[in-house]
C-alpha cells in the first residue's frame, strides 16, 4: 500500500541485539510478537518493555533485546492517522 511499508526482525538465541531508531520523516511504530519484550531506552536512562510509536522530531532511542521478534512499519504523515486512527499532533 502507498504510503506504507514494513519491515519484519527475527533473531533468536542468548545474544541481545540492540539497534538505534532514528528520526525519519514517518511515523515509526515498532510491534514486538515474541516472548521476550523489547526494551525501549529513552532519554534520561528511562526503560520501557513494550511496543514503540516515534514521530518526526522524536530523540533517537535505542531498543534491544534477546529472541526478538519484531515488525517496524513506517506510515506517510498522509496514512498514519488513518492508519493509527487518531490525527497526528502539530508540534
Amino acid at each position: 500500500m502507498a504510503g506504507i511499508s514494513m519491515a519484519g526482525f527475527r533473531v533468536c538465541g542468548e545474544e541481545t541485539v540492540g539497534m538505534r531508531v532514528m528520526p525519519h520523516p514517518a511515523v515509526t511504530v515498532g510491534l514486538e510478537f515474541g516472548a521476550c519484550p523489547l526494551v525501549v531506552d529513552r532519554a534520561a536512562a528511562r526503560q520501557q518493555r513494550s511496543d514503540l510509536v516515534a514521530g518526526f522530531g522524536h530523540v533517537p532511542v535505542r531498543v534491544r533485546g534477546e529472541n526478538i521478534e519484531c515488525v517496524e512499519v513506517r506510515l506517510s504523515p498522509l496514512v498514519a492517522p488513518a492508519v493509527l486512527g487518531t490525527p497526528l499532533p502539530l508540534s
